[in-house]
């Protein structure tokens, strides 16, 4: 078996090398063609690789924020019909006995809590902010929607129960406010209610300072002390490892509709924070497509330049051809040989544009980092490398570039007649 395999490998051999006498012999043409597999392989492999990386990025700051074990479930005012919101005729409000009851009634359920929300006037000794988001949450908040604690605390059961006024704040909100980051033990005032800071959130995400105006209470707080409305809170809701929060909802409005004669699961509201995760995804993965496609067309063009060279080469070298089927080689050694040089051309074209498109991609990355101003994703984590996938794909693109655009050229030498050939000049 070796002493037929070591024949094939030296014609091979001798193949590769007169290939490479023939393109460098033409060095301006051959790196017009090389250059078209270089950009497109390029393109390609370094916009998948940036998709790749935003799409971990965006997964990995959706698990900072609760993944997708978290959802929530509220009362239905309305709905959108021909255009416009149609507010229903009778709304069935969502209390603490409903909250409650959901809890209790669904097991899968690990952590509940309410959330009530309204805006706010607020203001230190050295500024006033209007419209602050105040949020009433309960004390186990932080269990479900996980932001890092930067300074301080978040209140605790005891000071939910009985309604104190404490306050946590984002720390944006604490630099504009208060002129600094760690404001622990400084008061405020919201809506002329002196409320005591215990606590500073670090945000995640991407969003603008003005996003991070926000400040929590304790539920109990705003309700009784700000004028909270109890029956348009929300419930935050966690489930147990391995449950799919989307497969709750039957249970979640058979729950509510017990409770509320008359209603239907059109009057409540259930979204599973998945959700919010896959609209992200499928938005990114509709941008990428374009990205893709339009470096997928570079690709082609790059395959149409290597065609345009070797249908020249064949032209050129048709006496050589001609002389070579004349002294015994085959159609098929001839179209191997074709092959084999398209094959060698991409492949270095394919080398070459993988290591530039893993300089676009990081380019491209940095572009993302300075121009992404709003949106979930945390820019700081965003990171690209091109890795083993990257590596298989410049791989399968150069081999099927070389495959379609040099099979034609391959084909045309291999269905030369040796007499005309030898004529030709």
């Amino acid at each position: 078996m070796s002493s037929c395999l070591a024949p094939r490998l030296i014609s091979i051999l001798e193949i590769t090398k007169q290939g490479l006498r023939h393109l460098s012999a033409h060095r301006f043409r051959t790196t017009l063609a090389l250059l078209g597999i270089v950009v497109g392989v390029a393109a390609v492999v370094g916009s998948i690789s940036l998709m790749d990386g935003v799409e971990r990025m965006l997964r990995e700051t959706f698990e900072r924020l609760g993944g997708p074990r978290i959802g929530i479930v509220r009362t239905q005012w309305g709905s959108f019909a021909g255009g416009r919101w149609i507010p229903f005729s009778k709304v069935y409000d969502m209390n603490d006995e409903d909250r409650r009851a959901l809890a209790q009634a669904v097991p899968e359920i690990e952590e509940a809590c309410p959330s009530s929300f309204g805006t706010a006037r607020v203001a230190s000794e050295r500024l006033e902010i209007p419209g602050v988001f105040v949020i009433g949450n309960g004390a186990n908040w932080l269990r479900i929607r996980p932001f890092p604690i930067a300074y301080g605390r978040y209140f605790d059961a005891k000071e939910a129960a009985a309604g104190e006024r404490v306050a946590v704040v984002f720390r944006p909100l604490a630099e504009d406010l208060l002129g600094k980051a760690d404001p622990l033990g400084e008061e405020i005032r919201i809506d002329s209610q002196r409320f005591t800071i215990v606590g500073v959130l670090e945000p995640i995400g991407n969003g603008p300072r003005t996003d991070w105006r926000r400040i929590f209470v304790p539920f109990e707080t705003g309700a009784q002390r700000l004028g909270r409305p109890r029956n348009q809170a929300v419930l935050w809701f966690k489930v147990r490892q391995g449950t799919n929060p989307k497969a709750l909802s039957a249970a979640v409005f058979r729950v509510l509709m017990a409770r509320h004669p008359g209603s239907k699961k059109e009057n409540f509201f259930f979204r599973a924070f998945g959700d919010f995760q896959d609209d992200e995804l499928k938005s990114l993965k509709a941008r990428g497509s374009i990205l893709v496609a339009v470096a997928i067309l570079c690709l082609v063009a790059g395959g149409v330049g290597v065609m345009n060279v070797f249908l020249v080469t064949v032209t050129e070298r048709t006496a050589e051809i001609g002389l070579r089927m004349a002294l015994g080689a085959s159609k098929r050694a001839v179209l191997s040989q074709f092959l084999l040089e398209a094959m060698v051309l991409c492949a270095f074209g394919g080398a070459v544009g993988l290591a530039l498109g893993q300089g676009l991609a990081v380019g491209f990355a940095e572009v993302v980092k300075q121009r992404m101003t709003a949106g979930p994703g945390d820019p700081a984590s965003l990171s690209v490398a091109v890795g083993a996938k990257g590596v298989l794909l410049a791989v399968v693109l150069s081999s099927v570039v070389a495959a379609l655009f040099g099979s034609l050229p391959a084909i045309r030498a291999a269905r030369l007649d040796p007499a005309t050939s030898l004529r030709h000049e």
